[in-house]
């Protein structure tokens, strides 16, 4: 749910002597606990004009108004690096998710998203947008969504039949000498940290990677994650349906996790750099390079467009 600026109610009568965040849920049905609370960390919620905590107690017919701390626009937040329409084939349109901005609004959430722009983002009047795909908080690069249901059916049709591929870039701890796949199920039951299972899971769900360049830290200034002087891999990472954390959690398994990604084991660090860069179907393709490319040594940028074979420019659509 993406929240207005300001919002205003008034408390019923049957909200006498309820708590504050419980008698939210009136007002936001779809949230739970968790979401509501996390109002009071975006917002701020005033009863009659005064400024309320959680365990306020309402006496009914108080008007209660929640407004934004600190109102949020979210391209100038992104300037030189903002969401944006990337490619168009018929009612399947690809955007630019950066890094650092949501796909969609948590529950209870303020902070913007790219599902809440997408009507900004194209000049279709006519979309009603379906998200097909979602990225990580800190994952960058293409996100899915169909204009119309005839276009989204189409699109899971390929997908659930593994005619669709989609990779990603990825920078790992240490040095991938050779190409791994990555066939374990996935534990998906808990909901901050995907869980890698000893048993194979299906095809559709496993994961490629691919070794690109390997080099060290200290050419590299300015990475997250990434300490002076140590070994890293650039390489790409190819999925057909994927799951949450599915790259994260795959890496790590083998062995060299993402660069910063101290939930799946790495060293040290408090982010990473994953970029979804290309989704490829039949007989089409859209692709996109994340700008943290040039921050890596120019051997490596190299490397990429010497042995990743598609062709594109910086941050557009390739061509069809």
């Amino acid at each position: 749910m993406d929240m207005e600026t300001a919002l205003e109610f008034v408390a019923g009568s049957d909200q006498q002597g309820q708590r504050l965040d419980a008698a939210l849920a009136a007002f936001f049905p779809s949230l739970g606990l968790r979401g509501r609370r996390r109002i009071w960390k975006e917002r701020q919620v005033l009863v009659d004009g005064l400024a309320r905590s959680p365990a306020f107690r309402l006496r009914g017919g108080e008007r209660i108004h929640l407004a934004l701390l600190c109102p949020v626009d979210a391209f100038s937040v992104y300037g030189a690096d903002p969401p944006r329409l990337i490619a168009r084939r018929e009612a399947l349109f690809f955007f630019y998710k950066p890094r650092g901005l949501h796909t969609v609004s948590l529950a209870g959430g303020s902070k913007p998203s790219l599902a809440g722009l997408l009507d900004r983002l194209t000049p279709d009047a006519s979309a009603r947008f379906r998200l097909l795909t979602r990225l990580d908080l800190e994952t960058s690069g293409i996100v899915i969504a169909a204009g119309d249901e005839d276009a989204a059916r189409l699109w899971r049709q390929r997908e659930n039949a593994g005619s669709i591929e989609k990779s990603y870039l990825a920078l790992l701890e240490g040095g991938l000498e050779s190409e791994q796949v990555a066939r374990n199920a996935l534990d998906l039951t808990k909901t901050r940290r995907t869980r890698v299972l000893d048993a194979d899971g299906p095809a559709l769900r496993h994961t490629r990677i691919r070794p690109l360049a390997c080099f060290q830290a200290s050419g590299a200034p300015g990475l997250p994650g990434c300490p002076d002087g140590a070994r890293l891999t650039l390489a790409l990472c190819c999925i057909a349906k994927g799951a949450r954390h599915q790259i994260r959690a795959h890496a790590a398994h083998i062995g060299h996790p993402l660069a910063g990604d101290v939930l799946y084991g790495a060293r040290s660090g408090s982010s990473f750099l994953l970029h979804h860069c290309r989704i490829q179907w039949p007989g089409e393709q859209a692709a996109c390079l994340p700008p943290w490319l040039a921050s890596l040594p120019a051997a490596v940028h190299d490397a990429l467009l010497a042995n990743v074979p598609f062709s594109c420019a910086w941050n557009e659509s390739a061509p069809a």
